[in-house]
């Protein structure tokens, strides 16, 4: 990183100026369940909508207005992530995406073979694989710590076999937010003949994605929650179609994305893609120079290193309110450094239900934030608390400001003191 790129500090009006929603009086603090979008993809959605709303003929003039929202969508989000188009399947969700790619593998699996899932992880990236068992597939768990709901890689170590086939985790947990380190973890898994899949989703909005890098065979993202159209995204490394078997339609065999894509593209919110990308350009615009020829990848890095870093002091600031409260417990690394965890940070109250706490943030000081298990079952279970009641929490994003995380911790001094 540059001496330039460390010093510069993110333009948050600026931000906050493209987003319609932050301007209805509220806080937003729920990011981690969804993002608000740009007005940019607003726009994007409406001229789709106006003008294209067709199949992706270029013979006729609204088939050739859907077939160019679909490449600019598509081909934008590949080259901001520095990857090539067709290793990129766009799908409704990443629920529906894993599901999709766990059946496709299943059919290339063995009676015996093995895949090891973490009790960390959404269950998006759990359930699916555990329903291989029923075709033979042995399942087994590499498991959190109970106290502090953290992985530890020796534990990988002593679970991968020589059946190992794959192993699944999240990059960053949804509840804990702690980061796994997945370059060195994917060189274990491949050093052992096994793929790895990745749910990235809870790690893609606060973090540039180095995919090509780090090695992973399959990562999940979800655009939803990184300023985006309501879609899943499943990279793809190059070269795997022989580990899975067609989940398409027969004339499709071998053709990526279409193999793990069944049903085909949601054309309007592909191609409102480009609603985020331009943000990102206008972003990197206003702090870079911008009349310096640089490659859309490297654009987004520089961009998204901005994000993190404002994150990181967002994050820095909760967190030391949150260790000065009594009865407070904190879930994940007690630090808002952004190499260790991410702006995703869940509580429990002792004596007050969760689902009251997110109440009463939005009764006295109108702050969005939300109070469940978050589709991570098993990993609320392992940290003893109540699935039913859940945890508090607060996931923040580049657009929320020291001033509101201010208030949020004055309404939970009130609350608790």
């Amino acid at each position: 990183m540059s001496d330039q790129i460390s010093h510069l500090e993110l333009d948050v009006e600026f931000c906050r100026g493209h987003f319609p929603n932050l301007s209805n009086g509220w806080v937003y603090m729920e990011n981690a369940g969804g993002s608000y979008v740009p007005q940019s993809l607003i726009d994007r959605t409406v001229d789709y909508l106006s003008k294209g709303r067709t199949q992706p003929y270029d013979h006729y003039e609204s088939g050739a207005v859907c077939k160019a929202g679909l490449d600019t969508g598509e081909e934008g989000l590949a080259a901001m992530l520095g990857v090539k188009r067709e290793q990129l399947v766009i799908g409704a969700n990443t629920t529906v995406n894993f599901y999709v790619l766990a059946q496709g593998l299943r059919g290339k699996m063995a009676e015996g073979d093995e895949i090891i899932v973490t009790n960390q992880d959404h269950e998006a990236n759990i359930g699916c694989w555990r329903r291989l068992s029923e075709s033979g597939i042995v399942l087994r768990e590499w498991q959190v710590n109970a106290d502090t709901g953290l992985l530890r890689v020796d534990d990988l170590k002593t679970l991968i076999s020589p059946r190992t086939k794959l192993v699944c985790l999240t990059h960053a947990s949804n509840i804990v937010a702690a980061i796994n380190d997945i370059k060195s973890i994917a060189k274990i898994v491949h050093d052992a003949g096994a793929l790895v899949c990745v749910d990235g989703v809870a790690y893609c909005p606060h973090a540039k994605l180095e995919l090509v890098d780090w090695g992973v065979d399959f990562y999940g993202i979800s655009l939803y929650k990184m300023l985006g159209p309501h879609l899943g995204v499943l990279y793809c490394k190059e070269g795997l179609t022989d580990y899975f078997t067609n989940q398409n339609h027969f004339f499709l065999e071998g053709r990526m994305p279409a193999m793990l894509n069944p049903g085909g593209r949601l054309y309007c919110s592909v191609a409102c893609i480009a609603g985020v990308t331009d943000y990102i350009k206008s972003v990197y615009d206003k702090h870079f120079d911008a009349g310096t020829e640089v490659s859309p990848h490297e654009q987004y890095c520089k961009v998204f290193d901005l994000f993190g870093r404002h994150e990181e002091a967002l994050a820095t600031k909760l967190i030391d309110c949150l260790k000065s409260l009594p009865k407070v417990r904190l879930l994940g690394p007690a630090t808002g450094s952004r190499t260790v965890r991410k702006a995703t940070i869940a509580f429990v109250i002792d004596g007050m239900k969760s689902k009251d706490v997110m109440k009463a943030m939005s009764a006295k000081s109108k702050i969005s934030i939300a109070a469940s298990h978050f589709y991570s079952y098993r990993l609320v279970e392992s940290l003893g608390i109540d699935t039913a009641d859940g945890v508090v929490r607060v996931a923040m994003l580049h657009y929320n400001t020291l001033a509101e995380v201010q208030l949020l911790c004055d309404t939970l001094q009130s609350l608790v003191c």
